[in-house]
């Protein structure tokens, strides 16, 4: 012990395994319970510091992705009253023309201005006989019955040409039907009708079967002949 004691303290290095190099700053520092409480303390504030910092950008984050997708929502509402507004626009448009086109008039041949009581009779005359249009509609009267409305065309029409030649006479596209009695409430009894005349003014020719009653027929109708009647 001696020897050693006296190795360290004559100058004598002593072996390897004995030699350390503590820094004087941490050798000759004597910590004590307070500072080592100051320093927990500070380190726990620099993590409660970047925890809140950590908190901040996130919530700034949700904030700034919460208004994009809100800007994304207004666009799209945006875009969607666009598509809407020209869609309807093209609707209106299309209604336009339609009615444009459906109200136009007819160059392909020429509009007639509308008939009265007299011009009604004389073409009754030229075209067929009174009595060969009352046969033709006591037979389709007969054939389909009077009791519904039925609308008259192609190959019905091929059996009664005197009815036919009538109606064309009065209009290029005339459109003839069977309506039964009391039909549009304007209390006559069943009959043939023809309807002729433009869009904004048509006209009718109602032929009645042989042995119906005519006492209820009244104004606005005119009797062209016996059975034949007309409304202007």
């Amino acid at each position: 012990m001696e020897t050693s004691a006296k190795a360290c303290s004559g100058g004598l290095r002593p072996p390897c395994f004995l030699r350390f190099s503590a820094p004087p700053a941490v050798t000759d520092r004597r910590y004590n319970k307070n500072d080592i409480a100051e320093v927990s303390d500070e380190i726990d504030n620099r993590g409660v510091a970047g925890e809140l910092s950590g908190m901040a950008w996130l919530i700034n984050q949700v904030a700034v992705h919460r208004n994009h997708l809100e800007a994304g929502a207004k666009s799209r509402k945006l875009r969607m009253k666009k598509y809407a507004f020209s869609y309807l626009t093209l609707v209106g448009l299309s209604l336009c023309a339609v009615l444009n086109w459906s109200c136009r008039p007819n160059v392909s041949s020429p509009q007639l201005p509308p008939m009265n009581t007299v011009e009604l009779r004389q073409t009754l005359e030229k075209c067929s006989s009174e009595p060969e249009i009352q046969a033709e509609v006591d037979s389709l009267l007969s054939r389909f019955g009077y009791k519904d409305s039925k609308p008259l065309y192609g190959a019905v029409l091929a059996t009664t040409p005197g009815v036919t030649l009538f109606a064309k006479a009065l209009s290029d596209d005339p459109l003839l039907d069977i309506v039964p009695s009391g039909y549009d409430e304007i209390g006559v009894p069943s009959h043939v009708r023809i309807r002729f005349g433009t869009h904004f003014h048509y006209q009718f020719i109602l032929v009645f079967r042989t042995g119906s009653d005519l006492s209820s027929i009244k104004p606005p109708f005119e009797q062209v002949t016996n059975n034949v009647y007309f409304k202007p």
